[in-house]
C-alpha cells in the first residue's frame, strides 16, 4: 500500500494519526487527531511532533534522546500525556511504529493516539471507591473472606488475622481451618448452619461465635456469607462474605447479665440475687423442717478507712473481704452484698436442735474475715470490727423481706450499744420489742413507698448533689468519664451536671412510675451509647449513688423499718434505669452492626438506590431517631 492510500484510509479512522518524518516532523495528521488535539491541520503540517509534548513530560524534551533509535529495534505503546491546542493535557494510549521503505531503511514513524481520559476516570473511581471500601472496613471491623469450596482454600484479608492478633497480613488458608478454630460450644451450630446454606437450604449465613485467636483465648465472631456460584447440579462452588468483631459487645451484653444479678465491685450476689435465692432457701426449709437463719453484717469503723485513705481503699478493703467471707462460709451459705459496707449471709440446714450453739460456731469462723489487718496498698494496713443482726425462719418472720427487717433492726440495735454489748452479733429473739413479723408485701412503687421518698425529699436531694459533686471531681478519673468529657467547655459541663442530677431526682421522685422511669433511661441510653458513655461507666456511676446515698443515711435518725425499705426503694429505681439504660445501648451497638453487615447490592445496581437503601437502614437505628 502506497502513503497516499495508507493516508486515505486513516482520514476515515476515528482513531487519532499522525505521520512523521525521520526529523520527527509531522507530514500527516488524520481529522480525529485535530479533533483530539484542537489543532488544524494546515497550522500542524511541518511542525515538530513536540508541539503536543508538554515539557514536563517523561518523553519531553529532557527525555527524548534516544527514542526514535529504539524505534529501529522495536515499537513503542504506553500511557503518556499529551497537550492540547488550549494548553491542557490528556493521558493518552500511545501506538509509535516505523515508516520503512522497499529496502527496509526507515523514512519515518507513524503514530496512533487513543483517548483513555474515560479509562482513567474509571480506575480512579475504583481506585477511590476501593481506598472508601477499605477505610469502611477498617473502621467497621469487618474482614472479607473469599472462598473456593470446591478446592477447600479460603482467602483471607489482613484484617482477619489482625482481629485474632496475627501479623496483618492477607492469607490463603484451608476452607475446613475456619471450622477447626470454632468454640466446641458453638461447632456444632456453626456446622449445622454451614451445611445448610451450602445445601441451598438457606439463602444466608449469619451467626455469631467464638474464635480461637493468637493468645488462645477466644475471639467473638460475627460472620455473615452467602453462595455466590453452583454447578448445574446446585453444588456450592464458591462463597464470600465478611467477618466482624464483636468481642466488646458481647462483653457489654455479658455485663449487662452481671449487673442485673451480681454486686459490681466484688462480684458477689446483689440484692436481686438475694431476694430470689432467700425465697428458695426458705421454701426448701419449710419442706423439710429445717431453719434459715439471715445475717445483716455491717463494718465497724469503716468511714475512717474512706475518709483517711480515700474511696479507692475503700473499695479493695470491701473486695478483700468479700474474698475472706467466700472462704470461710460453707458452700450451702449465701453471702450477698447490698451497698456500701452491708453485706447479707444466708445459712441454710439449721437444725431446730442445737441451733444456737451451731450458730455460735459459723460466727465465730465468720468473724475470722476481720481479725487480720487489710493490707491497701502502699504499706497502708487497715482494722475494721464488724456488727451482724441475725434473724431466725421462721421464728421471727415467714418472708424474705419481713427476716431481713428484722436482722437489720437487731444489728442497728446492737451497733448503736457498741460499747456495752455483750458480743458483736445480736439475734432477734434476744431483745424484747422485735416481735415476729406478720406476712406483709411492699411495693418499691407503691403509696407507701411514694410517702417515704417525700418524707426522705431532702434526703435524697443532698445525696444527689454529693453525688454528682464526686462523679464528676478530677479525682474520680478511675470511672473513666473524663474521656468522654474532655470536649466540653466549663458551661456545657455545668449544664450536663445539672442534667445528671436532675435525672437522678426524677429516677427516685415519687410521683414517677416504673413505666416512665423506663422509658426516659432508654432514650438516654440511646444517647448515652452515641458518645462514648460505657456500660462499665454506668455501672460505676451506680455503685457510687449507692455508696453516697447509704453514707447520708447512716447519719439519720430514720426509724429501722424505714430505713430498710427506703434502701430497697433506692436499690430497685437505680436497677431499673441501669437496666434500661444498658439495654437500650445493646440495642443500638446491635442496629449498627446489623446495617453495616448488610448484603453487598447486586451487580448493576444503581447508587442512588443503594444509598437509599443504606440510609433508611441507619434511619430505623434507634441512634438515629429523634430523643424528643
Amino acid at each position: 500500500m502506497t502513503e497516499l492510500n495508507f493516508q486515505q484510509v486513516l482520514q476515515q479512522s476515528s482513531q487519532a494519526f499522525a505521520i512523521l518524518d525521520t526529523e520527527r516532523t509531522i507530514r500527516y495528521v488524520n481529522p480525529a487527531f485535530c479533533s483530539l488535539f484542537g489543532h488544524e491541520v494546515q497550522k500542524v503540517l511541518g511542525q515538530s511532533i513536540d508541539l503536543i509534548v508538554p515539557p514536563d513530560a517523561r518523553d519531553g524534551p529532557a527525555g527524548r534522546a534516544g527514542n526514535c533509535q529504539q524505534l529501529l529495534v522495536r515499537p513503542f505503546q504506553g500511557e503518556v500525556r499529551r497537550m492540547r491546542q488550549d494548553g491542557s493535557t490528556i493521558t493518552v494510549m500511545l501506538h509509535c511504529s516505523v515508516l520503512r521503505n522497499d529496502h527496509g531503511l526507515a523514512e519515518g514513524y507513524v503514530l496512533s493516539y487513543t483517548d483513555i481520559a474515560d479509562r482513567k476516570a474509571t480506575e480512579l473511581a475504583l481506585q477511590q471507591a476501593n481506598e472508601q471500601l477499605s477505610l469502611a472496613l477498617d473502621a467497621s471491623q469487618l474482614s472479607l473472606w473469599d472462598m473456593d469450596i470446591l478446592q477447600d482454600t479460603a482467602i483471607m484479608d489482613a484484617r482477619w488475622g489482625r482481629m485474632l492478633g496475627y501479623p496483618a497480613t492477607a492469607q490463603s488458608m484451608r476452607a475446613s481451618s475456619m471450622l477447626e478454630a470454632v468454640h466446641p460450644d458453638d461447632y456444632p451450630r456453626i456446622y449445622h448452619a454451614s451445611m445448610e446454606v451450602l445445601k441451598g437450604q438457606n439463602s444466608r449465613f449469619q451467626q455469631e461465635f467464638r474464635v480461637r485467636n493468637a493468645q488462645n483465648g477466644w475471639t467473638w465472631i460475627r460472620c455473615t456469607g452467602k453462595v455466590v456460584a453452583r454447578n448445574d447440579a446446585g453444588v456450592a462452588l464458591r462463597a464470600i462474605g465478611t467477618n466482624q468483631d464483636i468481642t466488646e459487645r458481647k462483653n457489654s451484653e455479658a455485663l449487662i447479665v452481671n449487673a442485673a444479678n451480681n454486686d459490681w465491685l466484688t462480684g458477689l450476689p446483689n440484692r436481686f440475687s438475694l431476694t430470689h435465692h432467700l425465697a428458695a432457701a426458705l421454701a426448701r426449709a419449710q419442706r423439710h423442717d429445717k431453719l434459715v437463719a439471715v445475717c445483716m453484717l455491717d463494718l465497724d469503723d469503716f468511714k475512717p478507712v474512706n475518709d483517711t485513705w480515700g474511696h479507692q481503699a475503700g473499695d479493695y478493703l470491701l473486695q478483700e473481704l468479700a474474698r475472706r467471707l467466700q472462704g470461710l462460709l460453707r458452700k450451702t451459705d449465701f453471702v450477698a452484698r447490698l451497698g456500701g459496707d452491708e453485706f447479707v449471709i444466708v445459712m441454710e440446714d439449721l437444725p431446730e436442735e442445737g441451733t444456737l450453739t451451731q450458730l455460735e460456731t459459723a460466727m465465730q469462723r465468720l468473724h475470722r474475715a476481720v481479725e487480720s489487718p487489710f493490707l491497701l496498698g502502699n504499706h497502708i494496713e487497715a482494722e475494721v470490727g464488724m456488727t451482724v443482726g441475725l434473724s431466725l425462719f421462721p421464728h421471727d418472720g415467714i418472708e424474705p423481706d419481713a427476716l431481713m427487717r428484722q436482722a437489720d433492726a437487731a444489728m442497728y440495735q446492737a451497733k448503736q450499744h457498741k460499747s456495752t454489748r455483750p458480743r458483736w452479733w445480736h439475734m432477734v429473739g434476744e431483745e424484747s420489742g422485735y416481735p415476729a413479723e406478720e406476712s406483709s408485701h411492699f411495693e418499691v412503687y407503691g403509696r407507701e413507698a411514694a410517702q417515704l421518698l417525700r418524707k426522705s425529699a431532702r434526703l435524697i436531694q443532698s445525696a444527689a448533689d454529693r453525688y454528682v459533686q464526686q462523679f464528676y471531681a478530677q479525682e474520680n478519673a478511675a470511672f473513666s468519664i473524663h474521656a468522654v468529657l474532655s470536649s466540653l467547655g466549663d458551661e456545657e459541663l455545668q449544664n450536663l451536671e445539672s442534667a445528671h442530677r436532675n435525672f437522678m431526682l426524677q429516677v427516685l421522685s415519687p410521683d414517677n412510675s416504673a413505666e416512665k422511669i423506663i422509658q426516659d433511661s432508654r432514650r438516654l441510653g440511646h444517647t448515652h451509647s452515641l458518645v462514648g458513655v460505657t456500660p462499665i461507666m454506668l455501672v460505676q456511676s451506680v455503685e457510687l449513688f449507692r455508696r453516697t446515698f447509704s453514707e447520708q443515711l447512716n447519719q439519720t435518725l430514720l426509724p429501722i423499718r424505714q430505713r430498710y425499705r427506703l434502701l430497697e426503694i433506692i436499690d430497685r429505681r437505680l436497677q431499673d434505669q441501669l437496666h434500661a439504660q444498658l439495654e437500650a445501648s445493646a440495642l443500638v451497638h446491635a442496629r449498627y452492626l446489623d446495617s453495616i453487615a448488610l448484603p453487598m447490592p447486586h451487580q448493576g445496581t444503581l447508587w442512588a438506590m443503594q444509598s437509599t437503601a443504606s440510609w433508611n437502614s441507619w434511619a430505623a437505628c434507634p441512634a438515629c431517631r429523634p430523643c424528643c
